[in-house]
């Protein structure tokens, strides 16, 4: 490992914190190029020394700033560098903006998801969707949002049966295992980490469901997809549902609602 890494300015940073940049035996994941400074999610330091199957998770904003081996050296917020197995970090893709993409961005510091709801000289104005209140439109520079194309994919969300209902989780990375099965770093609700069968997966949101109010949906609730109606679609992408014999409605967003099945 570099002792230590030089910046363009000349200052040196300090040699990235040494520990296992990969806890959980992760296969190999293919690095996405980057260049230094990018801006990128990772799961921070004290989670990554501390991971085990069912310990909190969560991925916070962070800097991208140089490889090690096939692994990146990343920095959230003002802290120390680390070493990190890419499995770890998701990288926000660019893409088109278009009004109703989905998008993923920081808010407080945490990976969001959102909604495009248009463009506004040179930011993209984005409805965040997973908050469960509404914030307003936000005015955020490109590079600091990446564009879900669909599907199973890094950042995304998805859902998979557990017992007898699904669960929604947050997909982190992907990779071979040595059984040949495809298998899924995933994140629950509440952060808990766990490694999900990718024939187990439904990606969301789901091809051409598009429910109107009065539909009865499964929407993500406290990490478990339950059976509510759609109340009111606020458009181009944020639900309001309520749960039978429940409280106060849910705002959710496109990918934390799929077809009752």
């Amino acid at each position: 490992m570099s002792a230590r890494l030089p910046l363009d300015e000349g200052i040196v940073l300090p040699a990235p914190r040494t520990f296992d940049p990969n806890p959980l035996g992760l296969p190999p994941v293919a690095p996405v190029p980057m260049k230094k400074g990018q801006r990128v999610f990772a799961a921070p330091p004290r989670m990554v020394r501390a991971a085990k199957l069912g310990t909190s998770f969560m991925l916070a904003m962070a800097t991208f700033l140089a490889m090690e081996g096939n692994d990146y050296v990343v920095r959230v917020g003002f802290g120390e560098p680390y070493q990190v197995h890419p499995g770890y970090v998701v990288v926000p893709r660019p893409g088109r903006f278009r009004r109703g993409a989905i998008v993923i961005a920081g808010y407080r510091d945490q990976l969001h998801h959102g909604v495009v709801t248009g463009l506004r000289r040179d930011r993209v104005m984005v409805q965040y969707t997973d908050l469960g209140f509404r914030l307003g439109d936000q005015r955020l520079a490109h590079d600091r949002i990446g564009v879900l194309s669909g599907g199973l994919e890094p950042g995304a969300y998805a859902a998979y049966r557990a017992d007898q209902e699904y669960r929604h989780v947050q997909l982190v990375s992907s990779g071979r295992h040595p059984d040949g099965k495809t298998v899924w770093l995933a994140i629950e609700h509440e952060g808990q980490i766990r490694l999900i069968d990718e024939a187990q997966l439904v990606s969301l949101p789901r091809p051409r469901f598009n429910p109107r109010p009065g539909s009865t949906v499964l929407a993500a609730w406290r990490g478990a997809m339950v059976r509510a109606t759609v109340r009111e679609l606020e458009r181009p992408g944020l639900y309001t549902v309520k749960r039978p014999r429940a409280g106060a409605p849910l705002l959710v967003g496109p990918d934390m609602i799929m077809p009752v099945t």
